[in-house]
Order: structure tokens, then C-alpha cells, then sequence
């Protein structure tokens, strides 16, 4: 999935502010490492596509609900930056 953690950074985000994210998702996003948006914005499709994969969803409500497209604004908003991959 990307870039991921082995632990909880100091600086995870609360990825409940994504539209769309459950306590179930992102307790399995955490299991896998993902703790902030910036490594959400960064995925590619096939990495969205894993997740969806992983937990036993359709890939097609993961995109209509703009995971990506949400993670990077909220960064944006958050840390004032744009990102660079």
C-alpha cells in the first residue's frame, strides 16, 4: 500500500475526517500501516485497489468516494503544503 509505518508516527492524522472511512477501514489501514493522509494522497490506483482487496469491498465505491482526491485536500488543509511525491 504504498509508503507505510511499522508503528504509529507522532504524526498520525485522524482518518475518520475522509468521507467514507469507517472505524473498520481504518483499523485495517492502521493494521497495514497507513496512519496519515499524505500516504493516501500518494496512492496509486492499484494501491486503492488492494485496499479494497484487503477489505473485502468494492473498488468502484472506494473511487465514486475520492479517497485520494480527499486525502490530499485534508493534508493541504492541515499541514498548508502541497505535495511532492
Amino acid at each position: 500500500l504504498g509508503i507505510v509505518y511499522y508503528m504509529e508516527p507522532p504524526n498520525a492524522d485522524d482518518l475518520s475526517r475522509i468521507k467514507g472511512m469507517t472505524p473498520e477501514f481504518a483499523a485495517i489501514l492502521n493494521a497495514e500501516g497507513i496512519f496519515t493522509y499524505k500516504q493516501i494522497a500518494l496512492w496509486e490506483p492499484s494501491n486503492l485497489e488492494a485496499f479494497a482487496n484487503r477489505a473485502g469491498v468494492d473498488l468502484g465505491s472506494l473511487l465514486r468516494k475520492g479517497w485520494i482526491r480527499q486525502s490530499l485536500q485534508l493534508h493541504v488543509e492541515k499541514y498548508g503544503a502541497e505535495l511532492k511525491a
